[in-house]
């Protein structure tokens, strides 16, 4: 959309009346609520979607906690599974899915 706004900055700036002026002022304001309303859109279903792959991941996780057994469980430590939990899922999401949603790699 950065082009865009480029050229409809431009229209404004090369307008040859106060007439002509107030239209294309009109289009950039739509323009603007248009663009607004988009991004707003896209951040809150990235919220959504990445809320819900956190839940998805550390349901999965819990899952296969459930069919491990005592021996194995005792000899990683809870410590281990905690970081599971915690800290390597906030990196898969962290470097993962949100870095995708910044770099607009899905275009």
């Amino acid at each position: 959309m950065a082009p865009l706004r480029s050229y409809i900055m431009q229209l404004l700036i090369d307008s040859a009346d106060r007439k002509e002026l107030l239209a294309r002022f009109f289009i950039a304001v739509v323009f603007s609520i248009g663009v607004f309303f988009f991004e707003w859109v896209s951040k809150k279903s990235q919220t959504v979607v990445v809320r819900d792959m956190e839940k998805d991941l550390r349901d999965h996780l819990m899952d296969k906690l459930f069919y491990i057994s005592a021996n194995q469980f005792e000899k990683k430590g809870l410590a281990y599974y905690l970081s599971k939990f915690t800290t390597d899922i906030k990196i898969i999401l962290d470097d993962g899915v949100n870095n995708v949603y910044e770099n607009h790699l899905f275009y």
